[in-house]
C-alpha cells in the first residue's frame, strides 16, 4: 500500500496542473485546421501588410502577424472572402473584447479595428461558423498608432 506523506500538497499540485491545462486550452490560438495555407507579409518599422489563403478551413485558425513594433496595439483592416461556407473573422481588442465580421458564402467583408498587441505582433482569427469553409482569401493591413 502506498502511503502519501503529504496528501494535501499532492492534491493541490494535481488541481493546479489541471487548471493550467484548462487555461491553456481557453487562451486563443488555433483550435481548428487549415489546408493549403499560404501567406506573404511585408512590413516597415510601424506598418505592414499580409495576404494569404486557405483551401479549406474547419474550426478556428489564427494567423500570427509579426512585427516587433506592435507591443500593445495595432490599427488593423482585414478584407476576407470565401467561396463556400460561412466564415467569421475576428480580432481581440486591447481591452480583451472581440471584434468580428461575418463573411457569407460566396461573399466578402471587411473588418476594421484595434487589435491587441502581443509583444511582437497580433493575431487575426478565422472561424468556420458551421462545419468547413473553402476558398478563403484575405488581406491584412496594419499600422502602429
Amino acid at each position: 500500500m502506498i502511503k502519501w506523506r503529504y496528501p494535501v500538497r499532492f492534491s493541490t499540485l494535481l488541481a493546479l496542473a489541471a487548471l493550467l491545462v484548462l487555461c491553456a486550452a481557453c487562451e486563443g490560438g488555433t483550435s481548428g485546421s487549415a489546408t493549403g495555407s499560404r501567406q506573404r507579409c511585408s512590413s516597415t518599422f510601424r506598418e505592414g501588410q499580409c495576404s494569404g489563403s486557405f483551401k479549406t478551413l474547419s474550426g478556428t485558425y489564427s494567423v500570427d502577424v509579426e512585427n516587433d513594433s506592435v507591443v500593445s496595439k495595432a490599427e488593423v483592416e482585414v478584407q476576407a472572402s470565401v467561396e463556400s461556407g460561412a466564415l467569421r473573422v475576428y480580432i481581440k481588442t486591447p481591452d480583451d473584447e472581440t471584434q468580428s465580421v461575418d463573411v457569407p458564402a460566396g461573399g466578402s467583408a471587411t473588418l476594421t479595428g484595434l487589435a491587441k498587441g502581443m509583444g511582437d505582433g497580433f493575431f487575426v482569427y478565422f472561424e468556420a461558423v458551421e462545419g468547413q469553409v473553402q476558398g478563403v482569401q484575405y488581406e491584412i493591413a496594419y499600422q502602429v498608432p
